[in-house]
């Protein structure tokens, strides 16, 4: 099957989650992740963010893959490290995949896999320092962009806050420097930005939506 051809998202992360070695697509550790929500804050996101020259649905949440392997049982065990209510948090990857989902598609970094692996580490040592979360920061920024007139400026500080700045910049920003400008005049990274402003040089796109 190519990535294109499930019927469900259910199905399509099944395919993604099947470690076995002939499956070149497999997850790995480090890939992000980009989805797209079914919920009303996900189509607030999507409206807020679409942007002229956008070709298919807006991508409206980011997370991370963790991979660890569980000596006891010999099995692995797939994580999403995401920027939730309660903070950057580990959840089962399954389980952020497969709820609220309509789809998904994986950037996976170019760089080395001992930098990846030493970059995803990092990303978990952020997780337990508990960074904030603001469940409304994304939504705000883009109203404030459709509607400048009606809100302050609501940036101008890093937005840890935001899913796509974890993934984008706190974790990829480690091996990659392609978001960097865009995040400099921007003051943020919505999750379609991550795609919009990739260089293949430092990502491939799998599992396209």
């Amino acid at each position: 099957m190519t990535p294109t051809s499930f019927k469900t998202v259910s199905d399509k992360y099944d395919a993604y989650a099947d470690q076995s070695p002939e499956n070149e697509l497999r997850a790995m550790n480090g890939d992000i992740i980009n989805v797209i929500g079914t919920t009303m804050l996900s189509g607030m996101i999507a409206w807020g963010d679409a942007k002229p020259g956008d070709v298919g649905p807006i991508n409206t949440h980011s997370l991370l893959c963790m991979i660890m392997f569980d000596k006891t049982t010999g099995q692995i065990r797939r994580f999403a490290l995401q920027a939730e209510a309660n903070g950057v948090i580990p959840d089962y990857l399954s389980d952020a995949i497969k709820s609220n989902v309509r789809n998904f598609e994986v950037l996976r970094p170019k760089a080395s896999r001992a930098i990846v692996d030493a970059a995803v580490s990092n990303s978990w040592t952020d997780a337990e320092a508990k960074i904030p979360y603001d469940l409304w920061e994304l939504p705000k920024v883009l109203i404030h962009n459709k509607f400048p007139w009606l809100y302050k400026k609501v940036y101008g500080n890093p937005h840890d806050a935001i899913c796509s700045v974890y993934t984008g910049k706190r974790y990829a920003g480690q091996f990659a420097s392609c978001y960097d400008a865009i995040y400099a005049k921007q003051g943020y990274l919505s999750p379609a930005d991550l795609t919009r402003y990739l260089n293949p040089a430092d990502f491939d796109v799998i599992w396209k939506q």
